[in-house]
């Protein structure tokens, strides 16, 4: 334990999605991962965005769902989540990992642009 009865490194292997629902889906969640990281990679390429807060938020989501996640299900066929936290062993959230929080706080920023009307894109590529 970090901190005793709160936070622990610990190892979980998950090949399902967050908190390991749908196990041993990892073909799937390669192939959706892929076409999200495309999706975003194309609208980044299509449209300028005036907010940097839009910048970082793609960044995050894109890191985190390129690095730990995309990547380590290619190469082991699973994902590990390390981060325990909780109140001592009864009231825990499921093990996470630093890109799943990456994911969450990007798309938690995105949400707000659009929620608060801050995205100004002007398309770039006329069609």
């Amino acid at each position: 334990p970090v901190i005793t009865n709160i936070f622990h490194i610990t190892h979980v292997s998950n090949t399902g999605a967050a908190f390991g629902i749908f196990p041993n889906a990892q073909y799937f969640f390669i192939i959706a991962s892929i076409i999200a990281i495309a999706f975003f990679l194309y609208f980044l390429y299509m449209y300028k965005q005036k907010n940097p807060a839009f910048y970082i938020s793609i960044g995050l989501i894109l890191g985190g769902a390129t690095g730990n996640n995309l990547l380590d299900r290619i190469i082991f066929g699973e994902i590990t989540d390390f981060l325990d936290f909780g109140i001592n062993s009864k009231l825990r959230w499921p093990a996470f990992n630093i890109a799943d929080s990456c994911v969450v706080i990007g798309f938690f920023i995105l949400a707000l642009l659009v929620v608060k009307g801050d995205l100004y894109t002007t398309k770039l590529i006329k069609e």
